[in-house]
């Protein structure tokens, strides 16, 4: 059944809970690991900060 105003693939992504996303993207690669940070860096608060939002 299809919520009014959706098409399929909507509805369809909707559909998904967490724990699927598994099954659809591989575990991430230790390069992209790497790349996380715990905290802003000074350069991302220098950044953020000149953004107009």
């Amino acid at each position: 059944m299809l919520v009014s105003g959706l098409t399929r693939r909507e509805s369809a992504v909707t559909d998904l809970a967490a724990s699927d996303l598994a099954t659809i993207y591989p575990q991430p690669t230790a390069r992209v690991i790497a790349k996380a940070r715990p905290e802003l860096d000074t350069h991302a608060q220098k950044f953020i900060e000149m953004s107009p939002f």
